[in-house]
């Protein structure tokens, strides 16, 4: 049988307890920024279905054009952003996550 290597758990290997984390930190913590990081975006792009909707109904009123254009370009602006900067947050976590495993 095998001598275990003082100061770790039989059973777990050397690399898990090396940091003095558990294995299972690294995971968790993706999954947990995962979860919020998500819901984070989420909302914004809500806001900016709410901007859409919000557009759609002062196309009903004939307000400005300019106004429709404008609102419009911000809507997109703001999906955009959003979307651009979800795949860097899931990018940074998910290396992260790599890093820390």
């Amino acid at each position: 049988m095998a001598e275990a290597v003082p100061g770790t758990v039989v059973g777990v290997p050397v690399v898990a307890t090396q940091s003095g984390i558990p294995f299972w930190r690294a995971p968790w913590r993706f999954a947990v920024h995962g979860v919020v990081g998500t819901s984070i975006f989420a909302i914004i792009a809500g806001l900016a279905v709410a901007i859409d909707l919000s557009v759609a109904r002062l196309q009903i009123l004939r307000v400005s054009t300019l106004v429709i254009v404008g609102l419009t370009g911000a809507e997109y602006a703001v999906f955009a952003t959003d979307l651009f900067l979800f795949c860097v947050f899931l990018f940074r976590t998910a290396r992260r996550t790599m890093k820390d495993l």
